[in-house]
C-alpha cells in the first residue's frame, strides 16, 4: 500500500514540474516499453532459477555447501562460463547485430531451462551442464538487450532511461525469487508432467521450471515484435532523410 502510494505521488510529483528528472514522454516509446517489458521478464526468470537452484540441490540431490561435491560445484562451471561469455557477446554484437545474438541468447537459455527440466531428479552432473548452457544464454542476452534498448532513445534520453532500465532488472529480480517462493509453498503445483518424476516434493521444480521456459518463450516473441517494429521505424527514418 505505502509502495502504491509513493508511486502515485511520484508521477503526479513530475508532472507539476516543466523539467522533471524523468520525462514522462520516455514512456510513449513503445519499443523502449517493450525493451524493458522483455528484460524484466528475461531477468526474473533467470535469477528465479538461480533461487531454485540451491534449495533443489539441497532438498532433492542432499548437497550441502560445505562438502565435495557441494552447490558450488554445480553451479560453478556456469558462473565462470558467463564470465567469459560476456566479452565474446559483445564482439558479436559488433560483428553480427544485437538481433542474432539475442535471438541466439534466448534460444540458449530455454535450451538451457529445458535439459534442467529434464535433469530433475538425474544425475546432477547433467544439471551443471544445463547450467553452462542457460548461462551463456544469459551473458549474450544481456548484452545485446541492453544495447537494443538503448539504441531506440535519443542521445539526451539514454543517462536516465537505461539508469531506469537497470533499476527494472533489480525489482525484476526481487519480485521473481519471492514469486518463486511463494509459489513453492502452494500445493497446486505438485501436479505430474514429467514422465520420469513422480515425487511430490520434486514436482513443484519441474513445474516452476516449465513456467520459466514459457516466461522466456514469451520474451522471445514480445523480442521478434521488438526488432520488426524497430526495422521498419528505422526504414521509415532513412526514407524520410533520403526525401
Amino acid at each position: 500500500m505505502c509502495s502504491l502510494a509513493a508511486g502515485i505521488w511520484f508521477a503526479i510529483h513530475i508532472r507539476a514540474h516543466a523539467y522533471p528528472f524523468l520525462q514522462t514522454t520516455l514512456f510513449k516509446n513503445p519499443l523502449y516499453r517493450i525493451g524493458v517489458i522483455i528484460g524484466f521478464l528475461m531477468f526474473s526468470a533467470i535469477m528465479t532459477m538461480m533461487f531454485l537452484l540451491p534449495l533443489m540441490l539441497f532438498q532433492l540431490y542432499a548437497l550441502s555447501a560445505d562438502t565435495i561435491g557441494s552447490i558450488g560445484s554445480v553451479m560453478f562451471p556456469g558462473a565462470i562460463c558467463a564470465a567469459l561469455c560476456g566479452k565474446i557477446a559483445r564482439n558479436i554484437v559488433v560483428k553480427k547485430g544485437t538481433r542474432y545474438v539475442t535471438f541466439t541468447g534466448l534460444g540458449l537459455i530455454a535450451l538451457g531451462f529445458a535439459l534442467i527440466w529434464i535433469s530433475i531428479d538425474q544425475w546432477v552432473w547433467w544439471i551443471a551442464a544445463a547450467l553452462v548452457v542457460m548461462n551463456m544464454g544469459y551473458a549474450f542476452s544481456q548484452t545485446s538487450i541492453t544495447e537494443s534498448v538503448s539504441s531506440t532513445l535519443r542521445g539526451n534520453q539514454i543517462g536516465i532511461s537505461m539508469g531506469l532500465f537497470s533499476l527494472g532488472m533489480f525489482i525484476a529480480q526481487a519480485l521473481g525469487t519471492a514469486m518463486a517462493a511463494k509459489l513453492l509453498d502452494v500445493s497446486f503445483l505438485a501436479f505430474p508432467l514429467h514422465s520420469f518424476v513422480m515425487e511430490k516434493q520434486s514436482l513443484v521444480y519441474v513445474n516452476l521450471t516449465l513456467l520459466m521456459i514459457l516466461v522466456i518463450l514469451c520474451s522471445s516473441f514480445m523480442y521478434f515484435l521488438f526488432s520488426r517494429r524497430a526495422s521498419q521505424t528505422s526504414n521509415l527514418g532513412a526514407e524520410s532523410h533520403g526525401n
